[in-house]
């Protein structure tokens, strides 16, 4: 975004849309201990929806606004006919004064505001989920499998 900000883009912050090509999948043998895991009643269509969508997503590409591991958790969610909060919205000044200079980070008001998906903010409705009985915690089930 700097390198952007000093060639003269009138939107150095689009930078956070782009595309980047460092993603991969993640499966339970990575190391990778997740905080909260919740098991939902599925149809056998969800349960096929959702091998679908794991079967076709392009884990290689990462977006940090629309196509992170967050947003995937809530394409399956969707899927199983939950809806889940797992956004937060950060508003973006203009310009911004760093290390002694201003940066402008936009021009165009679409880049006003930053909405991007949140993994806390995932996680509680998660639990919320559970708490009202949508589904349950086999959080401590998963980790012993993954071992």
């Amino acid at each position: 975004m700097k390198r952007l900000a000093e060639s003269g883009d009138p939107n150095p912050v689009s930078y956070l849309w782009q595309d980047l090509w460092i993603g991969r999948r993640h499966g339970h043998l990575s190391g990778l201990r997740p905080t909260f895991v919740l098991r939902l009643p599925l149809t056998r269509k969800q349960y096929q929806d959702i091998e679908r969508l794991l079967a076709t997503y392009d884990f290689a590409r990462f977006r940090l606004v629309g196509h992170d591991c967050s947003d995937l958790v809530v394409q399956a969610a969707r899927l199983a006919g939950v809806e889940v909060d797992y956004q937060v919205d950060i508003a973006l000044p203009p310009t911004k004064l760093l290390h002694g200079r201003v940066y402008r980070f936009w021009t165009d008001e679409k880049y006003r505001e930053l909405i991007i998906a949140c993994p806390d903010v995932l996680e509680a409705s998660l639990r919320r989920l559970a708490q009202q009985n949508m589904g349950v915690d086999v959080t401590d089930t998963y980790r012993q499998y993954a071992r």
